[in-house]
Parts: structure tokens; sequence; C-alpha cells
């Protein structure tokens, strides 16, 4: 019997093979004695990966007119054609470095996009592009602005890392040091592709636009504002008519450039539309970061698997970590908000091979402003 449950969640290969063979050996088949390869369950099990298919995309299908719901390109479409929103895409981080020429160097030029640095000194490695063709003169130094050749976070390095140049400059080395008045060489921050979560709740909060001065509506312009924001709470300031906005972001607490980009916006200062009543008072502030406890935690693993699972696992954790919630996860109104131990636990039991875990601390209780960014430590233990 279909119910709304069986058509938002597809059932899976497995589950169809185990409901038919206990369907079978209901009606007296002898399902126990048919060997792995029989013609039997070769059948059952091409059957069975049909239906999953069939139920997968009619859950796709089922989900597509909600923007909570939908899912892949099922919520691109949603979004592009009914709320006129499109994902944001994937953004390449550029910023400034800095070319130091030794006395005995030759004299340097290249064209625009010509010159390539790199993070490491050979692939898989971090590249950027010089954008503008220059001269090097020797004994000299030149700031050059540089982009990554390839979109997304990963290029967000941090200042003075080791850096290297793929294109060769005899006597010439190439350093990231942060800029005058700032805490990084960076002037575009790099991003992912939107998520399907912030896509869908960007979906979810776009008729909130339509009212100034609403908490939705701060929320919805905040991460609008700032694509690397991944959540922000609206709250009542500490004077009258004060709003105050707290937001995180992917990697943790915002930056005071991301703060000024949020408040600009907002107030008008980005491109000329306000976007705050008039007599609001807005106060925008990072989330709270809370270290503690550390995670040190022992995994026990098949030998077989263990080769990454230490990566595996910590990439697991850092993506939960990412999508908790400012304040943590409320189950029920006026509950406190709470890193749960169980969450943290299924995290790494997710990955393939893991057997155990321990060393997960209790449930954590987040004030509202928090949010759980620890030290992961990982011990690794095969079996």
């Amino acid at each position: 019997m279909l119910t709304l449950g069986s058509l938002l969640e597809p059932m899976t290969e497995d589950q169809f093979t185990a409901y038919w063979l206990e369907q079978l050996a209901s009606l007296g088949f002898e399902t126990t004695n048919w060997e792995e390869d029989s013609v039997q369950l070769l059948f059952i099990r091409a059957g069975a990966r049909i239906w999953a298919d069939l139920t997968s995309v009619m859950s796709d299908k089922t989900r597509a007119p909600y923007a909570s719901l939908a899912r892949g390109d099922y919520l691109d479409l949603l979004g592009q054609y009914h709320f006129k929103l499109p994902r944001n895409g994937a953004i390449p981080t550029k910023g400034e470095m800095v070319l130091t020429s030794s006395l005995a160097a030759p004299i340097h030029t290249w064209v625009d996009g010509e010159i390539i640095i790199a993070d490491a000194p050979e692939a898989p490695a971090n590249t950027y592009r010089i954008d503008v063709g220059d001269t090097l003169n020797p004994g000299s130094t030149l700031t050059v602005d540089v982009s990554a050749e390839i979109p997304g976070k990963a290029a967000n390095i941090v200042p003075d890392s080791t850096l290297y140049l793929w294109t060769p400059l005899v006597g010439v080395t190439v350093t990231n040091p942060a800029r005058e008045d700032s805490s990084t060489w960076i002037t575009q921050s790099g991003q992912d592709e939107e998520s399907e979560s912030r896509y869908s709740d960007r979906l979810s909060s776009r008729f909130d636009r339509l009212a100034i001065g609403t908490d939705g509506a701060y929320r919805a312009w905040a991460l609008e504002a700032v694509p690397d924001l991944t959540d922000a709470i609206v709250k009542e300031g500490a004077t009258a008519m004060s709003v105050l906005i707290i937001g995180r972001t992917t990697t943790g607490a915002m930056t005071s450039e991301q703060i000024e980009d949020v408040e600009d916006y907002l107030n008008g200062a980005t491109d000329g539309r306000q976007r705050r009543m008039i007599n609001d008072i807005l106060y925008v502030q990072s989330a709270t970061v809370v270290t503690t406890p550390a995670l040190n935690l022992v995994v026990t693993c098949d030998t077989a698997q263990s080769s990454d699972v230490d990566a595996r696992v910590t990439a697991s954790l850092l993506d939960f970590l990412a999508g908790l919630p400012i304040g943590g996860e409320v189950v029920a109104p006026a509950a406190v908000g709470k890193v749960y131990a169980s969450r943290i636990y299924s995290a790494v039991m997710s990955q393939a091979g893991v057997r155990n875990v321990s060393g997960v601390p209790s449930d954590i209780i987040l004030q509202p402003t928090d949010i759980y960014q620890p030290t992961i430590t990982l011990t690794v233990v095969t079996t």
C-alpha cells in the first residue's frame, strides 16, 4: 500500500530483494536454499534494481514542487523557474601574492594568465594564475593579482603558505602575506557550489523578503549578501529598535569583512537599495565559537578499509558540524540547543569499514548564539 512516506523515501534494491524473498517464503518457496548465483536470486535482484530505480524517480517527482524537499536537478528547476532564484555557483579565489626577485635574476616579462603558482610542488595542488601581464626587474618585488584555476573554497589557503612557481622564473620566489589592514591575502573568497540545504533554505525564505523588517527578511538578505554564510538567526537587540543578526560560515566564525558586507547590503551601501526598516538599528556579529570538549575519538575499522578512514571520518564530522544550526539542534519548543552524541556517533559509523567508536562525549549544551567547532583527534584501531 502506497503512503506519503513511501512516496517521499525510495526503497533500496536490498529492501526490495528482502521483501520479495519474504513474500515467496510465505508462499512455500525454499528461498533459503537458493545459491547466491542461482537463476531465482539473479532474477529477483534484477527486478529489485528496476523497482528501486522507479521508486527513486517517484520520490524525486513527489518532492519536486516543495522547496524544502526537492533534490538535485529538480531543486534547481524549481528555483530557476518558480522562484526565479538560481543556485549560487562555485566562485574562484582571488587575491594578492608577492613576487620577489634576487639581484642575480634576469628581467622577467609575462602576459595575462601565463604564470602559474601552486601550493604544492606537484599535483594535486591548488593552482593560481597571475591575472595581468607585467615585468619584474632584478632585486625588486611586485604585488600581483591572482585567481584560482578551479573555483571552490579549497583554494582559500592561509597567509604565508609555502608556494611554488610552476612556471619557472629564475631567481624569483612567491609569497602570500596578509594584505595591509587585513588578516588575509584574499580579496574574493572562493566558494563551492551552494549546497542543497542552503539553496532550499533561500528558496523557502524567498517571500519573506517581500516585507521589510521581518526576521525572515533580515535572515534571507544576510544569506544573500555573503555566499559563505551557512546560517543566520535574528534576535531582538539590547536596546529599543535594535536588531541583532548573528551568522556562521562554512569555516565557523564570520570575518570582519563578512560582517561589513552584510551590514552594507542591509543598509543599502552595496547597491543603493535599503533593506531595513527606517527605525531599525542593525547589529551584525559572528556566532560564538565553542571548542570544548575536543573530539578525541578511537575508531575501530576493518583493516581492508582503514587506509583512508582517518580522512573519511574527519570529513564526515566536519560536514556534520558545519551543518549544525546556530545554537545547536532543538528538538522541542523551549528546549535547550544541543550537539547530540548520537549524531556524532552516526557521522562516524556511517563510514565504510567502521565497526565501533569510543570517546564520544555526552550531549553538549550550546547557548543560543554558539556554534561547536572542536579539535578532532582520531586514533584508528584495525580489526
